[in-house]
């Protein structure tokens, strides 16, 4: 029984340490060093584990609580590598942090930098697959608040760290035939995806 206990103990760990301290390929956009792939980690800064929600119900039940949560793009692990992982807002607002260090989740106004640089940049705008060496991106859609999944290969929407105050939160939306960012005001309880920005 203690080598199993201890077996297990170390497997746990690794996994942690591989969240704590992965390397992020960085892009440069003008003045700003962006993740090159959208946020894919399991573990807040300080060591905590995320809760993954794999279930429509467990879904529902954590972010009715106002508790973090993350998932596979329809719960299928093979999406990990195309998408990265789908965050509710109460693991991006968490004060554990969830950015690695030496990073944040990046605001409006710096999406809005981003963008105003690469449609002014000659051969460099927004539209996927086209321009996109400096920051690559699959469209892997959402999660709502029910629980469905919508909006693959059609779009893509991320989370600002960018609070309203009609309890509503910035989101950032790329679809497959837009040159430009829509900014929309959603729910806290929806799921999208994470950009960081270094500090």
């Amino acid at each position: 029984m203690k080598k199993i206990l201890f077996a297990l103990f170390i497997s746990i760990s690794v996994t942690q340490a591989q969240d704590l301290i992965y390397t992020y390929i960085e892009t440069k956009i003008g003045d700003q060093s962006w993740m090159y792939k959208n946020l894919d980690i399991t573990f807040f800064r300080n060591g905590d584990e995320i809760p993954e929600a794999k279930t429509i119900e467990e879904w529902k039940a954590l972010s009715d609580a106002g508790k973090p949560a993350w998932c596979y793009y329809q719960n299928f692990p093979d999406n990990n590598s195309k998408y990265g992982k789908i965050y509710n807002w109460y693991a991006v607002a968490d004060p554990r942090g969830l950015a690695p260090e030496g990073w944040h989740i990046a605001s409006e106004e710096e999406w809005t930098i981003m963008e105003k640089y690469l449609v002014t940049t000659p051969k460099k705008n927004l539209k996927p697959n086209e321009s996109w060496s400096v920051f690559t991106e699959y469209l892997g859609g959402l999660r709502d608040y029910g629980g469905p999944f919508n909006g693959e290969s059609s779009y893509n929407m991320w989370w600002t760290s960018t609070a309203l105050e009609n309890e509503e939160i910035r989101i950032i939306l790329l679809s497959n035939s837009d040159k430009s960012l829509t900014k929309l005001s959603l729910s806290k309880k929806n799921g999208f995806y994470v950009r960081c920005i270094k500090d």
